[in-house]
């Protein structure tokens, strides 16, 4: 709690976590599987430390059941050092792997000037020019990527539970290393490119792309000749599917890139096409350098 998700590292002593252990204890969840509330919080007044406790310079009287921990958690919340953390920690999911300390100062005030509210540090963040000018480096974690490819292809996937196309999904998830609620640590996954970004990573990003558009999943669907619906040339359907994906207009020898890839001209007539060919130029954009990036 002090270290990750209030005040951070370097800013507490072995003591405040001692102190504040005491101040949860009496806190607990129910165990028992075989009822219906397992799971629910509850508190056990006999469990209770009922001595003062101090945290970072603060005592709290015993005395008053789980109120004691809410208070702590309420004076954790609204520290500046913890408005830091919060700050750093949102403008490296969305602006960089480096945090700008402006930025991060800034972020910081908006968040205790709002009371601890998280919408007014987002839109203070997103309006800023750190925002605009450093967010598309941030390089997309394997679940945006999965879910961003399919996306872009408008692919139909099976969501119930025990669909063949939800088991391809968690198959994939987990080649790619982002499984929901897998990390088993409770800092959350990495959010730097460093851990994002290594060869076997790229490798099966690129797999997935191609197995995707391919409909080689089970449960999975992607009509591979309805991308081309609507284009008139070749160099259309290029143009088609890089919009499809959100990236920016491709140079001349990226174009050349894709259309090699489905064995075809830029001045080919789209109707020409075979769904292999839509699905081998589709796989080579979804592979591009900018749409490993959000």
């Amino acid at each position: 709690m002090l270290e990750l998700h209030t005040v951070g590292d370097g800013n507490f002593t072995e003591a405040d976590v001692d102190q504040a252990a005491r101040a949860f204890s009496g806190w607990r969840s129910t165990g028992d599987r075989g009822k219906r509330d397992l799971g629910r919080f509850e508190f056990n007044g006999r469990r209770e430390w009922a001595g003062d406790i101090t945290v970072l310079g603060r005592t709290f009287p015993g005395g008053n059941g789980a109120q004691r921990g809410r208070d702590l958690l309420d004076y954790l919340a609204r520290r500046p050092d913890t408005a830091r953390q919060i700050a750093s920690r949102i403008i490296r999911r969305f602006v960089s792997d480096n945090p700008p300390s402006g930025l991060v100062a800034s972020a910081a005030q908006v968040y205790l000037d709002n009371d601890t509210a998280i919408v007014p540090v987002l839109r203070h963040i997103f309006n800023s020019p750190e925002f605009l000018g450093e967010s598309s480096g941030k390089v997309r974690r394997s679940f945006e990527h999965v879910v961003a490819g399919m996306r872009a292809l408008d692919a139909d996937v099976a969501t119930d539970y025990d669909s063949q196309g939800s088991k391809n999904l968690y198959n994939q998830l987990s080649a790619l290393g982002q499984l929901p609620w897998g990390w088993t640590s409770p800092d959350g996954y990495p959010d730097t490119s460093t851990y994002w970004t290594n060869t076997t990573m790229f490798m099966k990003r690129f797999d997935y792309a191609a197995r995707l558009v391919h409909n080689k999943f089970a449960g999975y669907a992607v009509d591979s000749a309805g991308l081309a619906a609507g284009a008139s040339t070749a160099g259309d359907v290029v143009n088609r599917l890089v919009a499809r994906a959100g990236l920016s207009p491709l140079s001349g020898d990226e174009v050349q890139t894709v259309l090699s890839a489905g064995g075809v001209g830029s001045g080919d007539a789209a109707s020409s096409l075979n769904p292999r060919q839509v699905g081998d130029m589709a796989a080579v954009i979804l592979c591009h350098p900018l749409f490993q990036v959000r």
